[in-house]
């Protein structure tokens, strides 16, 4: 995750073995947003965090519509 401890060190190791295959994680559970709190309130907390709870965000993001909207930034 690119917001997350490591990101530097991974970047570095892609870096020096270009057939390493990377990619690009989107997390909307357990980590940190990239986004500040302000611009996705319904994902995460004012440090930042997401939940850390699948079901509650399964339920939200089925149930409301403005969950999916906020996804989508």
């Amino acid at each position: 995750m690119v917001n997350e401890p490591g990101f530097d060190e991974a970047v570095k190791l892609a870096k020096e073995n270009p057939k390493l295959g990377v990619g690009l994680h989107l997390t909307l559970l357990i980590g940190h947003s990239a986004l500040p709190p302000e611009k996705i309130p319904d994902l995460v907390n004012a440090r930042r965090e997401f939940s850390n709870s699948p079901g509650d965000v399964g339920m939200k993001y089925f149930f409301k519509k403005r969950f999916a909207r906020t996804v989508a930034r």
